[in-house]
C-alpha cells in the first residue's frame, strides 16, 4: 500500500544494507508518511521482497556518474585520490573515535562507494556499510617529524595509491599515550572540499558525543551522492532545453587563455608550482576595497590574478574558468560528493575604464553564470579549450578550520584534545601512473589564513616575486597595493 502510494508522488522505495530507504529527488515526506514511512517499515520491506522483478533492486545498488565524476574522470585519469591528515594532542578516546568513523560510513553512502565497469557502462556501486573499526598503528618508537616517521608515513601513503581498493579508509598512527596521527584516504571522485569539511565536522561532533555518552540519534543525510546522480540524470533533458542555447551563444565569441611560450602545436610549456601570499596589512586593506566596491574578496582579488593574466599573455580578452561548489539546494548541503564545476568567467578589459568596474563586471559575471550551471555540468559552448585553461578557486574556509571546525573545539578541548591539520615533512610521494599528467588542469587554489590572502598551485604564470621569469610579468603585490590605494585606478594604467 505504501509503495504504491509514494509511487503516485514520484518517490520511489528500495531496500539498501537491510534497511529500508526511499529516493525524493525533488521534494521531501510529509510529516505524516514519513510516520507511516517509519512504522510499516518491515511489512514493507516484505512487500518489495515479495513484489520486486528480477534485476527491479538494481537501482539500490548502483547508479550512473555525476557529470562531475565523468569530467574528472577524462581529465584526471582512473584514479583521483588523497591523502590527509590531522595531528591529535592530548587524551584520545580511540574506542568513540572508532565508532564515529563507522557512523559516518553508516550516514554516507559515498564512502562505501567504488566505480565499477557494468553492462550499462561505468556506473557507482554502493557496497555494504558494514563497521570497519580503525586501524591502529603503533609508532611509539618513532618521533612525530623524524626520518622514521616519515619514511613510515611515506610507505603509508604509498600503499594506498597503490591499492586503492577502497573510497574511504582511516588509519590512527599512536606516538604515545597523548599523541596521534589521523590519516585519511578519500577518492575526491566521490568528496571535494566541501565533504571533507563537513565530514570532519560530523566526525568530531560525534566523537564528544560518543566521549560524554550522549548518544542523541544522527539524522539520516538528507541526500545521498547516488541519489544526486540520479536527480542529475532526470533533470537533465528540462536544464537542457532551457541552458544549451544560452551557453553556447554566451561562449560563442570566448577566446580561451593563449599561454605565452607555447610551440607550434600549441602546446602550454610546464606548469610551475607558484605561491601567492599578499601581507596582513594589504590583505586588509583589499578586504576593504571590496566592501567599498560592493563585491566579495575574492573578487577583488580574482580581477588582479586577471590582471597579472592579461599583462603575461598580452590579451585584453580571455576566458578564466572559476571553480565553484554546484550545491545550489538545500538538500545538497548536508551530502558527502564531489560536486566542483567550472564557470567560464569571460573577460574584457576594453569595456571597462577602472579596477572598481572589473571588480564588478567579474562578480556580476559569476554570479550570472552559476545561476546556470546548478545542474552540475560544465558547459564550455563545444569549445573545450575554454574549460581546459589555468583555473581559479576560492576557499570559503582554511585547511586548518576544515580539519579542526571551529564549532567544535571548544567540545574538544574540554575534553582535553586539541586537533590541528598535519603536513607532513618532506618524503618521495608515489608516482601517479593511472593519473594522465599531462592532461592534469592546472590552476590557483586560494584562501584567507591568518588574515592573510593566500594562495598555492600549479600555474603557468609567476605570480609572486622574486621567481618573474619574464620582463613583462607584473608583480601582483605591486598591483595589490596601487588598487588598495585607489580603487578607482585606470585599467590602463595598471596593466603599463
Amino acid at each position: 500500500m505504501l509503495v504504491r502510494t509514494l509511487a503516485e508522488r514520484g518517490i520511489t522505495l528500495g531496500i539498501h544494507c537491510g534497511a529500508l530507504n526511499y529516493w525524493c529527488l525533488n521534494h521531501f515526506l510529509t510529516r505524516e508518511e514519513n510516520a507511516l514511512f517509519r512504522e510499516t517499515a518491515h511489512e514493507t520491506i516484505l512487500e518489495i521482497m515479495r513484489t520486486a522483478e528480477p534485476g527491479a533492486t538494481l537501482r539500490e545498488h548502483t547508479a550512473p556518474l555525476t557529470f562531475q565524476q565523468e569530467f574528472a574522470l577524462e581529465h584526471f585519469g582512473d584514479f583521483y585520490g588523497g591523502a590527509e591528515s590531522v595531528r591529535i594532542s592530548g587524551p584520545l578516546n580511540v574506542d568513540a573515535l572508532s565508532r564515529s568513523i563507522d557512523s559516518l560510513v553508516e550516514r554516507h553512502s559515498a564512502l562505501h562507494t567504488k566505480i565499477q565497469v557494468t553492462a550499462q557502462g561505468l556506473q557507482q556501486h554502493m557496497g555494504p556499510a558494514e563497521p570497519r573499526g580503525l586501524e591502529v598503528l603503533d609508532l611509539q618508537e618513532c618521533t612525530l617529524g623524524s626520518d622514521a616517521f616519515n619514511s613510515r608515513y611515506s610507505y603509508l601513503v604509498r600503499e594506498w595509491y597503490d591499492a586503492a581498493d577502497s573510497t574511504f579508509e582511516v588509519k590512527l598512527l599512536r606516538l604515545s599515550d597523548s599523541e596521534h596521527v589521523l590519516m585519511i584516504f578519500w577518492d575526491h571522485l566521490f568528496s571535494d572540499y566541501y565533504s571533507a569539511s563537513l565530514l570532519y565536522q560530523e566526525l568530531w561532533t560525534s566523537y564528544c558525543s560518543v566521549s560524554r555518552q550522549q548518544y542523541a540519534p544522527v539524522p539520516s543525510a538528507p541526500m545521498q551522492y547516488s541519489d544526486y546522480a540520479m536527480w542529475q540524470r532526470e533533470t537533465y533533458p528540462s536544464w537542457a532545453d532551457r541552458e544549451e542555447v544560452y551557453w553556447k551563444e554566451r561562449l560563442r565569441n570566448a577566446v580561451p587563455i593563449q599561454v605565452s611560450g607555447s610551440d607550434s602545436k600549441g602546446v602550454a610549456p610546464p606548469v610551475k608550482l607558484t605561491n601567492v601570499r599578499i601581507p596582513l596589512g594589504l590583505s586588509s586593506l583589499l578586504r576593504d576595497v571590496a566592501q567599498r566596491i560592493g563585491v566579495s574578496t575574492s573578487f577583488v582579488v580574482v580581477p588582479l590574478i586577471s590582471l597579472a593574466v592579461a599583462a603575461w599573455t598580452n590579451q585584453r580578452k580571455f576566458t578564466l574558468p572559476m571553480t565553484f561548489s554546484s550545491r545550489d539546494q538545500r538538500k545538497h548541503l548536508g551530502m558527502i560528493g564531489y560536486l566542483p564545476n567550472f564557470v567560464p568567467l569571460r573577460v574584457e578589459l576594453a569595456g571597462h575604464d577602472t579596477f572598481d568596474q572589473l571588480c564588478k563586471a567579474m562578480s556580476r559575471e559569476y554570479l550570472i553564470g552559476i545561476a546556470h550551471l546548478n545542474i552540475g555540468k560544465a558547459m564550455d559552448g563545444g569549445r573545450r579549450e575554454l574549460i581546459n585553461a589555468p583555473f581559479v578557486q576560492w576557499f570559503p574556509s582554511t585547511p586548518d578550520e576544515v580539519f579542526s571546525p571551529p564549532r567544535c573545539r571548544g567540545d574538544l578541548e574540554a575534553l582535553g584534545v586539541c586537533v590541528k591539520l598535519f603536513v607532513p615533512g618532506p618524503f618521495n610521494l608515489p608516482a601517479l601512473g593511472r593519473r594522465r599528467q599531462s592532461e592534469f588542469l592546472p590552476g590557483l587554489m586560494l584562501w584567507e589564513e591568518r588574515g592573510c590572502i593566500v594562495g598555492h598551485g600549479a600555474f603557468p604564470f609567476d605570480l609572486c616575486p622574486p621567481a618573474q621569469t619574464e620582463a613583462r610579468a607584473p608583480d601582483l603585490l605591486q598591483l595589490a597595493t596601487r588598487v588598495a590605494r585607489d580603487m578607482n585606478t585606470s585599467l590602463a594604467s595598471l596593466l603599463t
